[in-house]
C-alpha cells in the first residue's frame, strides 16, 4: 500500500471518528415552559460528547440583555438561594439542570444552554419560560378624555398579564355604543368622529383567568356647539294676556343665551321676562314671558346661542288669537305636563266656536 494511500485512510479514519464524536444538544426543556407564580420549574439540558467544554445556562430579556446564569458546574449568581444547578454525567451525555426557585414575573425570559466548543464557536438551544401573571392596567391606559364633537378619539385599555388579558368595553349606561352594539372587545375603543352622543362613561373589564378581572372607568366629554329646539314655533294669545315663548338649548360647554326680536336683544323689564333653568349637564330650557300682549308684541322672536364651538338660532313666531290660552299650555313648569295637551284641545275648540 503506497503512502498516498495510507495517508487518505488515516484522514477519512480520523474525520469518521470527528463526526462521530461532535458535540451536540440533544435534548432541551420546552420549547416552550409555562408556570405560575411562586413554583419551581426545571430546565433540563442534555449534551452529548461535551464533556470537554464549558456549558453555559444564558438568560435573555425582553430587552435583549443577556446574562450568564452558570458555567460548567458553578452558578455565578449572586443570589443563589434563586437558582439551583445540577451537573450529571452519563456515559457520553452530560445531563446540566438549571432550576429557578420561587419563580416570580421576572423569570419570564427566553433561557439558552449553550457549549462552548470554540473561541468563536458554541452550540444553542434555547427555552421560554413563561409565568402565568395576574391581570395589571398599565400607566398609559386612558383615564379620561375630552374632545371637541367631530374629532377622533381613543380610549385605551392597556392590560398586562399572561395569558394576554381579554379586554371587553361597555357604557356605564347601559347605553347602545359607538359599534351599534353593547359591548365592545379590544384594548383601544376608536372613534372616527365623536358625536355629542358619545358623551358619557365607559368602562374596561380586562380579564385572563388569572386572579380577579380588573377595571377602569373612563368619562369620555365631548365639547360641541349649540343645538336648539322650540317645542312650539308658533304661539298665539289673546290681547291683554301674558304669554310664554321656550327653547332648549342643548351644548357643552353651557352656552350664553339671548331672545332677540327685530335684532335687539331683549333684557329684563317691566313686561319682559327672560329665564334660564338647567334641565341636565348640557342642557338649558330658556323662556321669554311677556305680560298684556300688545298688537306691537305680535310677529318674531329669535331665541339665540352661542359658546366656544359654535352658535345656533331658532324663531318662534307669536299671533293674536280671540280666545285667551291658558299659560300652562305654553309648557310652563306650574302645571303638570300631562294637562298641556288637554288644555291645547280645549283652547282649539273654542277657537272654533
Amino acid at each position: 500500500m503506497g503512502g498516498a494511500t495510507l495517508l487518505l485512510l488515516t484522514t477519512a479514519l480520523l474525520a469518521t471518528q470527528a463526526q462521530a464524536q461532535r458535540t451536540s444538544i440533544k435534548f432541551i426543556s420546552g420549547p416552550e415552559v409555562v408556570t405560575d407564580l411562586g413554583k419551581t420549574v426545571n430546565l433540563v439540558c442534555k449534551v452529548e460528547n461535551g464533556k470537554e467544554y464549558p456549558i453555559v445556562w444564558m438568560k435573555k430579556s425582553e430587552d435583549g440583555d443577556s446574562k450568564p446564569l452558570s458555567t460548567g458546574k458553578n452558578l455565578v449568581m449572586d443570589n443563589t438561594s434563586k437558582w439551583t444547578l445540577s451537573y450529571e454525567t452519563v456515559n457520553k451525555e452530560i445531563v446540566n439542570t438549571l432550576t429557578i426557585n420561587t419563580v416570580d414575573e421576572q423569570d419570564s425570559a427566553l433561557y439558552l444552554c449553550e457549549v462552548m466548543v470554540g473561541i468563536n464557536d458554541k452550540v444553542t438551544e434555547q427555552v421560554e419560560v413563561k409565568v402565568r401573571t395576574p391581570v395589571r392596567l398599565e400607566d398609559s391606559s386612558t383615564r379620561e378624555l375630552t374632545v371637541v364633537e367631530g374629532g377622533e378619539a381613543s380610549l385605551d385599555c392597556a392590560a398586562s398579564g399572561f395569558p394576554a388579558p381579554a379586554v371587553v368595553w361597555t357604557r356605564v349606561d347601559g347605553a347602545i355604543m359607538n359599534n351599534g352594539k353593547r359591548s365592545f372587545s379590544g384594548p383601544s375603543l376608536r372613534f372616527a368622529s365623536v358625536e355629542r352622543s358619545d358623551r358619557g362613561d365607559y368602562q374596561c373589564v380586562a380579564s385572563n383567568n388569572v386572579g380577579p378581572p380588573v377595571n377602569m372607568t373612563v368619562p369620555l366629554t365631548v365639547r360641541y356647539g349649540p343645538r336648539i329646539s322650540v317645542p312650539r314655533p308658533r304661539v298665539q294669545q289673546a290681547l291683554g294676556y301674558d304669554v310664554v315663548m321656550q327653547c332648549t338649548v342643548d351644548s357643552y360647554p353651557t352656552s350664553a343665551i339671548d331672545w332677540i326680536r327685530d335684532g335687539e336683544v331683549l333684557a329684563n323689564s317691566g313686561r319682559v321676562t327672560v329665564t334660564h333653568f338647567n334641565t341636565g349637564l348640557t342642557s338649558t330650557r330658556t323662556s321669554l314671558k311677556i305680560r298684556g300682549v300688545t298688537e306691537a308684541d305680535l310677529g318674531r322672536y329669535e331665541c339665540h346661542a352661542n359658546n366656544a364651538h359654535g352658535e345656533h338660532l331658532q324663531g318662534v313666531e307669536l299671533d293674536s288669537t280671540r280666545i285667551p290660552i291658558p299659560e300652562a299650555a305654553f309648557g310652563t313648569a306650574h302645571y303638570p305636563a300631562l294637562l298641556t295637551p288637554c288644555l291645547l284641545a280645549v283652547a282649539a275648540a273654542l277657537l272654533v266656536l
